[in-house]
């Protein structure tokens, strides 16, 4: 029981599971791994993906799309759905009711569950509105293959009240200047850009694209050549300082994000670490995790890895080479556990195929073999060079006649 918890401890290390959601209990230990199986975690992907792709056979369609019945279209969806609750109905059953409730993903795909069935409901008996299907691809976000991309966007959204101050800070500066743009051109009334304070903002707004440039400033600059001081304190202000600085601010902010969850995934690794590594000592072994309980653990965690794999690994943190793992080797479990182990064929050393080359050129055998073969065709190639040389220079004379 110890290698499999010591084993569990390290996939929630891996997954950056909650320790909450541990099974301390005998009873809780199937719905664990049945939440974690690999087969329920396709199942999941797939009927996400599958989810997506109704939009080809769903009204509104286009002619060249396939043709289906939308009662057929409401019923294959329901389905899917039904699919995909089933996975939250395992997740559930594996977290407990107190503990789902505090899982913000879970509440929300029961909801997402909730509206996208009722409203296939609500076509089957006559409905219009499938306003839903905006938020299928939610669900791909809480699959286990699609981490990678739910925490680039939890980093995302964790960047933006850093940028909505920026954007706060940068409207204000815009109706600033549609103020004072207002009342230096608003009073011309050929110029169509400055005329109400609502145009004055909204062209200056677009100022900011260089859409609109020069044209926004070609009636004030007409008027007066000063007033293109204005548009140029504008646009290196805003356009060249203030923007870039707003890219500076969201970069500093997400690396600052990422290092910080960065941090926080390997002290959650190194304390999955810690909590294996005291359920795999023993009474004997009480300074040192040994081979035999850690491939035991790692034989539950992962049945595909060979031993020599865990005996590789075992090796590779072991580097006291004392036979022992202690705290220290143990919690870079996850550093080495990624490396893939090649065996390599053992090949003689240049120096000893040099020696016995010449211990073999050395022996009484050597001639026999190699000097006497090697000097016959020696004296076979030169005879027929010798023979052949007359002839080239014959065939060459009579070439040159030809051509002439």
């Amino acid at each position: 029981m110890n290698y499999q918890e010591a084993g569990i401890f390290l996939e929630e290390g891996e997954n950056n599971e909650e320790f909450r959601s541990h099974p301390d209990r005998t009873e809780s230990l199937p719905a664990y791994i049945l939440a974690h199986a690999h087969w329920l975690h396709f199942l999941d992907l797939v009927g996400a993906i599958a989810l997506l792709t109704l939009v080809a056979i769903e009204n509104p369609k286009i002619p060249t799309q396939i043709q289906m019945d939308s009662n057929m279209v409401c019923w294959l969806e329901l389905f899917l759905l039904f699919v995909l609750g089933c996975v939250v109905i395992v997740k559930v059953r594996w977290l407990g009711l107190r503990e789902s409730v505090r899982h913000p993903r879970t509440i929300l795909k029961i909801l997402l569950l909730m509206i996208m069935g009722g409203e296939a409901l609500g076509l089957l008996f006559g409905g219009t509105t499938h306003y839903s299907r905006a938020l299928r691809p939610l669900f791909l976000l809480d699959n286990k293959h699609l981490r990678g991309l739910r925490r680039f966007a939890r980093e995302v959204l964790q960047c933006v009240p850093p940028i909505i101050d920026m954007l706060v800070l940068l409207f204000f500066l815009i109706f600033l200047f549609a103020l004072i743009g207002h009342f230096l051109f608003g009073r011309d009334p050929i110029d169509p850009f400055f005329m109400t304070l609502e145009d004055s903002f909204v062209n200056l707004f677009v100022l900011l694209t260089t859409a609109n440039f020069p044209d926004v400033m070609m009636e004030a600059y007409h008027r007066n050549m000063a007033n293109a001081l204005f548009f140029a304190i504008y646009l290196s202000l805003l356009l060249y300082f203030f923007m870039n600085l707003v890219l500076g601010v969201v970069y500093e902010n997400f690396c600052s994000v990422e290092k910080q969850k960065l941090r926080k995934l390997v002290a959650h690794k190194r304390e999955a670490s810690e909590k294996a590594y005291n359920l795999l000592l023993s009474r004997a072994n009480e300074h040192g995790v040994i081979f035999r309980h850690f491939c035991g653990m790692l034989l539950l965690k992962d049945p595909i890895r060979s031993l020599r794999d865990n005996y590789l690994l075992f090796k590779a943190l072991d580097h006291s080479g004392d036979g022992y793992l202690n705290k220290e080797e143990f919690v870079r479990f996850f550093e080495y556990n990624t490396l893939k182990w090649t065996p390599i064929l053992s090949q003689p050393e240049p120096a000893k195929i040099k020696r016995r080359l010449k211990h073999l050129l050395s022996s009484p055998y050597s001639e026999i073999g190699f000097s006497r073969p090697i000097i016959s065709y020696l004296n076979c190639f030169q005879k027929l060079y010798d023979l052949n040389i007359p002839c080239l220079q014959m065939g060459l004379l009579l070439g040159m006649g030809f051509v002439c």
